[in-house]
C-alpha cells in the first residue's frame, strides 16, 4: 500500500500489517507524518518514501502481485499520471479522481506498460449516498 502517514493510517496499517510505502505530507504540523513513518522504517514495518514517484519506483521493484494505493486524491492522480506515463493520448481528458472511489491499472509485465482499466468507480457506495 501506498498511503500518506497519518496517525490513523499508521495505527491500521500495524493493525493488519499490510507491507507499505509511506509518502509523508510535508504541509502537516510539527512535520508529524515523516517522523510517523520513519518510526515505522526504523522497525523495518514499512518503507518511507520522500517522493511518489520514488515510491512507485521502488513498489514496481519489489512488489509480488497486487499492489492498493491508498491516499488523498492530488497523490492518487499524481501516481497515475506517473505510471501511464506515454500511454495516454493527447485528447484524453485530465484525470480527475473523486472521493471515495477505486481507480485499476493494470500491468503487463511482457511490454513493461500500464492501462487504466478503471477510473473512479464508486459502485461500493451504493445505497450509502
Amino acid at each position: 500500500m501506498v498511503s500518506r502517514a497519518g496517525a490513523s493510517t499508521i495505527s491500521e496499517i500495524q493493525l493488519l500489517g499490510i507491507p507499505s510505502v509511506l509518502v509523508p505530507s510535508p504541509n502537516v504540523a510539527e512535520d508529524h507524518q515523516r517522523k510517523n513513518a520513519q518510526a515505522l522504517a526504523d522497525r523495518d514495518a514499512a518503507v518511507m518514501a520522500e517522493r511518489c514517484g520514488k515510491a512507485i519506483d521502488r513498489i514496481m521493484a519489489e512488489a509480488k502481485g497486487d499492489v492498493a494505493i491508498v491516499s488523498h486524491g492530488a497523490t492518487v492522480v499524481f501516481l497515475l499520471e506517473y505510471l501511464l506515463r506515454g500511454n495516454r493520448r493527447e485528447d484524453e481528458e485530465d484525470i480527475i479522481v473523486g472521493n471515495a472511489s477505486i481507480s485499476t491499472i493494470e500491468y503487463n509485465p511482457e511490454t513493461r506498460e500500464f492501462r487504466l482499466a478503471q477510473l473512479n468507480d464508486r459502485s461500493h457506495l451504493k445505497g450509502l449516498e
